[in-house]
């Protein structure tokens, strides 16, 4: 890896953290999510830097499955990217206040996803997103149970149905990202 790559995941992982982090508040503000730990501007410690790891790794996780499926990345203009941003921050803030709406509001974001992927000609692409949307949820799942955090109207197990989809739009950001910085 070369030496600008790998200074442009760290910046990469640094600011989608905080994003991530930012959203994560949403949850909070609604209600949503609680936290046992609240010790960082109202949130767990740990939670700004598993949000850096989980984006660190999520860019080379994606370029190995493309590549291993022989997809190659499409490029991305900057608006593009932005596009695909800004998709992916309205489908987590979204769920804030819309949480109530369960099943329907998980509904609507796998429509919104399926018409943001049918765009895409990128090998892989559906694979990498459904594998996200199984293993996010499934890792928040398994921290839930830790006693870490909870959700306050679980109906997916400790998560809500419409977590997976959060995890469908970011596998289409980390997508674009890649055929930006390609």
């Amino acid at each position: 890896m070369t030496r600008r790559l790998r200074t442009h995941r760290v910046v990469i992982a640094l600011l989608a953290g905080l994003g991530l982090s930012l959203c994560d508040r949403i949850h909070i503000h609604y209600g949503i999510l609680t936290h046992t730990d609240t010790s960082f501007l109202g949130q767990a410690w740990w939670v700004l830097p598993m949000f850096c790891f989980v984006s660190y790794a999520a860019l080379p996780a994606w370029r190995l499955v493309r590549r291993r499926l022989g997809g190659t990345a499409p490029s991305t203009t900057g608006g593009e990217l932005a596009a695909s941003t800004l998709a992916f921050f309205a489908s987590y803030a979204c769920t804030g206040p819309l949480d109530s709406w369960g099943a329907p509001l998980a509904a609507l974001l796998t429509l919104a996803w399926a018409a943001r992927l049918v765009r895409r000609r990128c090998g892989g692409l559906l694979l990498f997103s459904l594998a996200l949307a199984l293993l996010g949820p499934a890792l928040e799942a398994t921290l839930a149970g830790l006693g870490l955090f909870a959700y306050d109207h679980p109906d997916l197990g400790p998560v809500p149905i419409w977590l997976p989809t959060i995890y469908l739009h970011g596998a289409l950001l980390i997508s674009d990202l890649d055929g930006f910085l390609d």
